[in-house]
């Protein structure tokens, strides 16, 4: 479990700092560090403010649970402690001119990592940084686990080297310790990796947990669909993976890199297929429900200037000969047929509340404008053998209330990053398989 702990600096530096967590993290604060909050309190200044708040909060909990090993758990699921000043004082540092409060933060966080943990410090100050880092413990600034800056936002990728691809190949499985500088690398589960070899050989892998695998749908098309980029492999791979595998995909991305057509491409693989995996299709997007009632029509013409994009894609799919397994139905103009046979059904995303899906793949489009609350009603529905395919790009939200760091598609990724049920993609931008003039607009014109 990632445990990071908190230096006063870091404490002080934003409201509600100890809810940036979210869950499966452990979020810790030395005991010396209460006492030089208390001090910093007594001042009239921005940080004594923030001083005063975070003393307050920690006032609503009971204290012996607060500094007990079990901790207590916050409201973002993550679990809060106050480690007492003699606890890991055993254990030896032995480096001049630092303070108690320096000490203890070091003390502790060579005691939680010999225990196994994943530690992390976080702090502002350079000095403490180098003295921790010769320790062999990270450290780094504050930054908002929850709702980080688009630049620091999860990719699900990582580029790498190793000395040789020989092993890999032969055998299809590497451990992380091939990959030069692998300590330098936070690794996620279900982590996609560009492979590079020192004799310029090069490849595709995934961290499974424990260790490096090749891909499995590597050369796999679905709906004869040949992927053009690495991005575009690493996506047909989660798309491809059984429900039970992989029920939860996250795909970020500018438009033009193919996210929805890869995804109807292999929902339709996995449906109309005589073997199929789900019974249906469901497609979904933000719609503004409110406003549905003065459009004419029924539900699908009300919905339709929302999933144009959705639309435009079948069209190509399914009028393309090429496009469909002999198995499956062929000659499709439009997805009405899919439609008449319950194979396709388009439901704002919306009106899903008290709904469960189930044998159902369901792609939602445009997840950046879809809030915090309704990302996660869409997911709590998944039923068995229901994969859910958020696809989105958090630079372009068009929502009031929302933005870049605070949506459904950016929530849901960083929620679930590490996750084992969760596989995530996010698209570069030099991936974009529209016209050079498309890709120029996307870089120029933001």
């Amino acid at each position: 479990m990632k445990t990071f702990i908190m230096r006063t600096s870091s404490l002080s530096s934003v409201s509600d700092v100890l809810l940036s967590f979210g869950p499966n993290r452990k979020v810790i604060i030395p005991f010396y560090g209460i006492i030089k909050l208390e001090k910093m309190a007594e001042t009239l200044d921005d940080k004594g403010k923030k001083a005063i708040k975070v003393l307050e909060y920690l006032k609503t909990f009971n204290q012996y649970d607060l500094m007990s090993e079990k901790g207590v758990k916050q409201s973002d699921g993550s679990i809060l402690f106050v480690i007492k000043k003699d606890r890991y004082q055993n254990i030896q540092v032995d480096i001049s001119d630092i303070t108690p409060y320096d000490k203890q933060c070091l003390q502790i966080a060579i005691g939680l990592k010999e225990a196994g943990n994943d530690v992390v410090i976080i702090s502002n100050s350079i000095s403490f940084g180098m003295i921790a880092t010769d320790l062999g413990i990270q450290t780094r600034p504050f930054r908002d686990e929850l709702f980080p800056n688009l630049k620091d936002q999860y990719t699900g990728r990582i580029e790498c080297q190793t000395r040789s691809l020989e092993e890999f190949f032969e055998k299809g499985k590497m451990s992380i310790k091939d990959i030069i500088n692998f300590k330098e690398i936070h690794w996620t589960t279900n982590m996609f990796l560009i492979i590079k070899s020192l004799n310029g050989a090069s490849t595709l892998g995934r961290f499974d947990g424990k260790k490096i695998v090749k891909l499995d749908y590597q050369k796999f098309y679905p709906s004869r669909i040949v992927p053009k980029n690495s991005g575009q492999q690493m996506l047909v791979e989660a798309l491809m993976q059984p429900p039970e595998i992989a029920p939860l995909v996250i795909v970020k991305g500018p438009a033009g890199t193919g996210k929805t057509f890869l995804s109807l491409a292999a929902a339709l693989q996995q449906t109309i297929e005589k073997d199929n995996i789900y019974s249906r299709i469901l497609i979904g997007a933000p719609i503004h429900a409110d406003e549905l009632g003065y459009m004419p029509g029924d539900i699908v013409d009300k919905a339709d200037p929302y999933i144009l994009g959705f639309k435009n894609n079948l069209i190509m799919l399914l009028n393309d000969e090429k496009t469909l397994n002999s198995k499956g139905p062929q000659n499709f103009t439009t997805g009405e047929d899919l439609m008449e046979r319950g194979q396709l059904t388009i439901q704002p995303v919306e009106t899903l509340r008290g709904a469960s899906i189930s044998n159902t793949i369901y792609i939602i489009d445009e997840a950046q404008n879809i809030s915090l609350k309704t990302i996660k009603t869409i997911i709590t529905r998944a039923g068995k053998g229901c994969k859910i395919v958020l696809l989105g790009d958090p630079s372009q939200v068009d929502v009031v209330g929302l933005d870049e760091r605070h949506n459904g598609i950016t929530y849901a990724s960083e929620i679930w990053k590490d996750h084992p049920l969760a596989w995530q993609i996010n698209f570069k931008e030099e991936e974009s398989v529209r016209s050079p003039l498309a890709k120029a607009a996307t870089i120029l014109m933001r």
